[in-house]
């Protein structure tokens, strides 16, 4: 992957800066190609996110990417707390980690489609997860996920998937 580093001693900064190359299908595509639907800030006012990811740093992030969009987050880093945030107000969209520590994303979205069947609801879920294999991506849609991400996100492509997955 090529990338960028500078290190400043003067100005005690670090930057670096990463084009990775993202397979899409069967051809690679540099990740700096032009997307349809830019990030935008207020793109997503009126939706709830319910966003349930273990590292405070990557949940971090998808908050502020979120909420610059102009999405409700109620971020959380365990199944017990994204459960009780469940039940008190229902998201319009969940994000969710797989590899939680007290239950993985996998099992605590099977408890919330279990919720939902009876309530007649069914509310459109992202899995996220560090491992790109195959079978997690499998093993997440087979426990009822809408969509799966292998981490790093890809920003754009995650925004897509959540307009996609409300409209």
């Amino acid at each position: 992957m090529p990338s960028d580093t500078r290190i400043s001693e003067e100005a005690s900064t670090f930057s670096r800066t990463v084009q990775p190359v993202v397979l899409k299908g069967n051809r690679s595509i540099d990740a700096t190609e032009k997307h349809s639907s830019p990030i935008k800030a207020g793109s997503l006012i009126g939706v709830r996110v319910l966003l349930i990811e273990d590292d405070p740093l990557s949940r971090e992030a998808l908050e502020l990417i979120l909420d610059y969009c102009g999405a409700e987050v109620v971020s959380v880093e365990s199944a017990a707390e994204a459960l009780a945030a469940y039940e008190h107000r229902a998201p319009t969209i969940m994000i969710s980690d797989i590899g939680l520590p007290d239950l993985d994303g996998c099992n605590l979205l099977r408890t919330i489609r279990a919720r939902q069947q009876r309530r007649g609801q069914h509310i459109p879920a992202i899995a996220v997860s560090g491992y790109s294999s195959q079978e997690t991506g499998e093993r997440a849609r087979n426990s009822g996920f809408d969509a799966f991400l292998t981490k790093p996100v890809e920003v754009v492509r995650l925004l897509q998937m959540v307009r996609e997955l409300i409209s």
